[in-house]
């Protein structure tokens, strides 16, 4: 999978500008340092007023845009940007979103489990014979049994 990934800073970037922008920020570094700030100053403006007169929505090229994204690749693509305390933040975050998913699953395993094994045909000891007999070592203990058959 040799495709070039899809930059969204740039493309945001390129969004809002023009040619005569470029040029001159291509010239701010030619000019002496007491004129850089009034025209860095000016380009930053110009890019705030075609943003406001253009009205666009971006779209990735020759893909229909996702208007949401999933969270693993949205944490993907925001942790290189991250101080080391965010990025530490989105790591839980990302972390606590993948126990919740593994969570899901356990219960909806355990959901099978019941239907395949009504109450009638569990034992009394059984943690299948109603939900409120099994406690969390067991469902844990079952799911990693399900996970690795």
């Amino acid at each position: 999978m040799d495709e070039k990934k899809y930059d969204k800073i740039a493309e945001f970037d390129a969004a809002f500008t023009s040619n005569t922008l470029k040029k001159l920020k291509i010239l701010y570094y030619y000019l002496p340092a007491s004129s850089r700030r009034g025209l860095a100053c000016y380009i930053k403006l110009a890019e705030l007023q075609l943003a406001l007169d253009r009205n666009r929505t971006l779209l990735p090229k020759g893909a229909a845009a996702q208007a949401e994204g999933d969270f693993p690749t949205i944490c993907g693509e925001l942790l290189p940007y991250c101080d080391e305390e965010e990025a530490a933040s989105l790591r839980q975050m990302q972390s606590m979103m993948q126990q919740w998913e593994n969570m899901q699953e356990m219960l909806q395993t355990v959901q099978l489990m019941q239907e395949l094994m009504p109450q009638g045909d569990s034992g009394e000891g059984s943690p299948f014979s109603s939900p409120d007999n099994m406690d969390l070592e067991q469902m844990m203990n079952l799911f990693n049994m399900m996970k690795s058959s």
